[in-house]
């Protein structure tokens, strides 16, 4: 991954995009599959998956919105992936 400076508002941008383009595949797939077994598997079993998708950073899973808290090295907050049927985006969730 290209490197971007954590310290500009661009940078984290460019850093969290990265992230997010580098787990979509992962976190699509996971995401339909939780809708057709949320029935019938735990959820932990998706946090582990994501936790080792994401790596180094990841906070928790979350089902609703369905995707996780990410706290990236030199991050002044904590920002949230989430998935539902149509896009993958992230926001800021604050410190």
């Amino acid at each position: 991954m290209k490197q971007y400076d954590h310290k500009t508002i661009e940078g984290r941008k460019e850093i969290m995009g990265q992230l997010v383009e580098k787990v979509a595949e992962t976190m699509c797939s996971l995401y339909d599959r939780w809708q057709d077994e949320k029935d019938y598997e735990e959820f932990s079993d998706y946090a582990k998956a994501m936790k080792k998708e994401v790596g180094s950073g990841f906070v928790k899973a979350t089902k609703r919105p369905f995707g996780f808290i990410v706290q990236m090295e030199g991050f002044p907050y904590k920002a949230r992936v989430s998935v539902n049927s149509q896009s993958i985006s992230w926001s800021n969730v604050g410190q």
